[in-house]
């Protein structure tokens, strides 16, 4: 629901300031992108915070069955694969260990996520929130996290343009605002 609202949100600025350019399209392309970056940094951030909820119930109130199967379970219930999953756990581990996950050998990698199964079961006690740390780790891993970054960043940049060229720009309140 939130991603429709926010979809009609962009859609009536964007209209709204096609209408009111008087032909001035520079501020509006600027705008224009920044928007669209911040709309994958939503998409990104929303899907992150849908999984960590989930990881988070699943660890307290299904804990049976992810004992049992671990990342094969979790994938079944997030949108994460569960090879996604996999390197969540290697990455947490790493960082536990005082590794870099993104300076490791494939080989160093594959040993530590051979038996993901087993650090399940060392973490029973606090299970609910190795699967937060996995999900945070997963999208860490696999760049979604950068990514949802870099596009902000974008965006940043792009209204910080728009206020510096353009600071007549009617429409820049409401994209600050967005």
């Amino acid at each position: 629901m939130k991603k429709i609202i926010a979809l009609i949100l962009s859609v009536a600025t964007c209209v709204s300031m096609t209408a009111c350019s008087g032909g001035n399209k520079k501020p509006f392309e600027a705008s224009k992108a920044a928007y669209e970056n911040i709309d994958v940094a939503y998409e990104i951030t929303e899907q992150f915070a849908s999984d960590l909820y989930e990881a988070w119930r699943l660890g307290i109130y299904d804990d049976d069955e992810i004992l049992d199967d671990g990342v094969d379970y979790l994938a079944k219930e997030l949108s994460l694969s569960k090879d996604e999953l996999t390197d969540g756990v290697g990455y947490a581990i790493a960082e536990i260990t005082g590794e870099n996950w993104n300076e490791m050998s494939d080989e160093d990698k594959a040993k530590l996520t051979r038996d993901t199964n087993y650090y399940f079961k060392i973490m029973e006690d606090s299970l609910f929130s190795f699967c937060v740390t996995i999900v945070s780790s997963a999208y860490i891993a696999n760049g979604k996290a950068e990514e949802a970054q870099t596009a902000l960043d974008a965006a940043k940049t792009q209204m910080k343009e728009l206020s510096e060229k353009y600071s007549d720009y009617e429409h820049y309140p409401n994209l600050k605002g967005y």
